[in-house]
């Protein structure tokens, strides 16, 4: 969460609009909750992922969206670690093409041959710029309905120090543990470990990046026009796309969601987390960092 998960969402769509199974009609993004969905965020209270990613509610219906014939691939949002997907009852999701629903799993997710079909792609950021993304993302982005329809969660004052991140905290897998077993896998063949600094520093190479795990070769021209539609000064541009439509819901208008209106993508920078901490939390950070990360020098200076 708040490491560039939809940025990479939306270039990752960009990227595969560029190819297609045939020729024909390819539907526009209207929002990743329709184009690039995340099955694990359940829309309704007390529904589950078969309704969510058929969309019933919704017309024309959301599967029409994520699983076009047209795309090369679909794309999935995630924000579980390795070891969830190397569960024995949830690994991989894979669509049942007899049934035509999403029906559940896949093992032998992980490995270092073309056979395995399915693909990773982490995104980790620095973990203070991360933290400070998360004050703004709990305490002000959040629509006052989705917060209502969930029982007052997330709560505005659930984030407020970052305490919450560090081991022990609340919010400890979102950072710690989700880079510590993303970097053990980083060199499996279906495994793409991307830094929020390097993108933001060059976006053009990240591109290329995601181009060739996906198989796709662009023209100078077509990688050209990814970048630009990648940058956040573009993505900022394209109003209520980002705001995380929810057509799974009972009695969806097109206008609930779950952020407030163009709030989610903020500043697209690096080192804001240097200047909202106190040199006593970043040093605390920096120990912890040390701690976690330490017996490997690489992962460390990552």
């Amino acid at each position: 969460a708040k490491s560039g998960a939809t940025w990479m969402l939306y270039c990752s769509h960009t990227i595969r609009s560029k190819r297609v199974s045939k020729e024909g009609f390819l539907p526009d993004f209207v929002d990743p909750n329709y184009n690039t969905p995340w099955p694990e965020f359940i829309q309704n209270p007390g529904d589950n992922w078969k309704n969510q990613l058929l969309g019933e509610y919704s017309k024309p219906p959301l599967k029409d969206y994520w699983d076009h014939p047209n795309y090369p691939f679909r794309i999935f949002k995630s924000h579980n670690g390795p070891h969830i997907f190397q569960h024995d009852h949830l690994i991989a999701p894979a669509l049942d093409n007899s049934k035509g629903y999403y029906s559940g799993y896949k093992r032998n997710t992980f490995g270092r041959n073309n056979k395995i079909k399915v693909k990773f792609v982490a995104m980790v950021r620095n973990g203070l710029d991360q933290a400070e993304s998360m004050v703004p993302f709990f305490q002000e982005q959040h629509k006052d309905d989705f917060i209502s329809r969930w029982g007052g969660y997330p709560p505005k004052s659930s984030f407020t120090k970052l305490q919450d991140m560090m081991p022990g905290g609340t919010l400890e897998d979102l950072y710690f543990d989700y880079v510590n077993e993303w970097w053990d896998v980083r060199h499996h063949d279906n495994v793409l470990l991307l830094h929020y600094t390097d993108a933001i520093k060059d976006l053009n190479k990240t591109v290329s990046k995601l181009s060739k795990f996906y198989d796709i070769e662009l023209t100078t021209e077509e990688q050209e026009d990814v970048v630009q539609k990648c940058s956040f000064k573009y993505m900022k541009e394209q109003k209520g796309k980002f705001d995380y439509k929810l057509p799974a819901l009972k009695g969806y208008d097109g206008s609930q969601t779950v952020f407030k209106s163009n709030s989610l993508l903020r500043k697209g920078t690096v080192g804001e987390g240097s200047k909202y901490f106190t040199e006593e939390e970043k040093e605390t950070w920096k120990q912890w960092e040390e701690t976690k990360f330490g017996v490997d020098e690489a992962k460390l200076r990552w």
